[in-house]
């Protein structure tokens, strides 16, 4: 899921679902942790990293490309009406 985020995030007109990110929202754990299925996260801190460090660095990236561009996405102009 990580991964379409950040691709819809890259686009020229980015895609971007509330949705989406309200549902990766709802899987991430208090302390940051996305896990990778649906499967129980084990307590152990080396196998949570293990087993789940890639979904939640990708989630890191998406939801970093994302802020980025809404931040620095020009406002729309307007046609100049005085040239």
């Amino acid at each position: 899921m990580g991964e379409l985020l950040i691709i819809g995030s890259c686009l020229p007109e980015p895609y971007v679902e509330l949705g989406d990110w309200q549902r990766l929202a709802e899987f991430q754990h208090a302390d940051g942790l996305v896990p990778r299925d649906d499967h129980p996260v084990d307590d152990d801190h080396a196998t949570r990293f293990q087993d789940h460090q890639h979904p939640t660095v990708v989630a890191t990236v998406a939801g970093t490309i994302a802020l980025t561009r809404a931040l620095n996405t020009p406002p729309t102009r307007t046609p100049d009406t005085h040239a």
